[in-house]
């Protein structure tokens, strides 16, 4: 959304290795963070990034109690 789909995220979901793997996990993660005040423009939509990421999250729990990742 922030990028206007030039850098899309993705929603994923951590599963734990099993007990008897020796194979290490390795992770990379960037979290981006803004004033909670701080106006974005979306879509052609203002919201401030509270209201964004609230959005944000909503869409990911509806991904995640359906099971799709396409949305």
């Amino acid at each position: 959304d922030l990028t206007g789909g030039r850098l899309p995220s993705t929603i994923h979901r951590v599963v734990a290795k099993p007990a008897c793997s020796d194979k290490p996990r390795n992770c990379l993660a960037l979290f981006v963070g803004l004033e909670p005040d701080c106006e974005l423009t979306i879509g052609g939509e203002s919201m401030t990034y509270t209201e964004w990421r609230r959005r944000r999250i909503e869409r990911s729990q509806q991904v995640l109690k359906i099971g799709n990742v396409n949305h």
